[in-house]
């Protein structure tokens, strides 16, 4: 029988194999739960896989959409865009990992035009 001179003892392999299988199945689910829909008059974003929380912002309320994306998003072709809002609550969403973020974020100005 051979022996490897380097092997793991069971009870470290399991654990290693299956956080190697379960955190990058955490973070496509994550992503997988978050949904954004714009409409003429707002923008949609629901997240949750259990329980759904519904946020609306209407699209009189946006100030700024910026479309970011790091060398890796650019050579993917995804990216972040960022919605600046004057709501009462304020701040920026961003919204993650999308897919030709540029037309999504021209889509969204548009309907910003019509508002204004």
């Amino acid at each position: 029988m051979i022996s490897w001179p380097f092997a793991i003892p069971f009870y470290i392999s399991v654990p290693l194999a299956m956080s190697l299988l379960l955190i990058p199945a955490y973070y496509h689910l994550r992503r997988n739960t978050v949904r954004y829909t714009a409409t003429d008059s707002k923008l949609e974003i629901d997240t949750g896989l259990v329980a759904r929380t519904t946020r609306n912002i209407p699209l009189s309320k946006i100030q700024d959409v910026t479309v970011s994306a790091s060398i890796l998003q650019r050579v993917l072709g995804f990216g972040d865009i960022i919605v600046d809002n004057a709501s009462e609550i304020g701040g920026t969403i961003v919204m993650r990992n999308i897919g030709n973020p540029r037309r999504y974020a021209d889509l969204l100005l548009r309907e910003l035009r019509r508002w204004q």
